[in-house]
């Protein structure tokens, strides 16, 4: 399948599933997503915000934008268990 369309400078947000929107502590964003800004592929991540302007409530979308190299620190990094055969049980 051809792309008839150009992914650059475009982005896209999901919710976020593994938001507990019942936890007022839970620091997961909101939205999750990406955008290809000159051929990079950027994670996104968006937080929904409450404010005061006017004496009003408001809400905002902060967003969080983190190149690819800087994902390698958040990966998941598995240690091997050792051998430990001198372990009694």
């Amino acid at each position: 399948m051809n792309k008839q369309y150009d992914d650059e400078k475009r982005g896209v947000l999901f919710v976020n599933p593994k938001k507990n929107r019942n936890d007022p502590n839970d620091n997961q964003p909101n939205f999750k997503g990406n955008i290809q800004i000159n051929g990079v592929k950027y994670s996104l991540s968006a937080w929904t915000r409450p404010y005061q302007k006017d004496g009003e409530d408001r809400k905002l979308i902060s967003i969080s934008a983190t190149h690819p190299n800087d994902m390698e620190k958040f990966k998941k990094v598995e240690t091997p268990l050792e051998d430990n055969n001198d372990i009694p049980w």
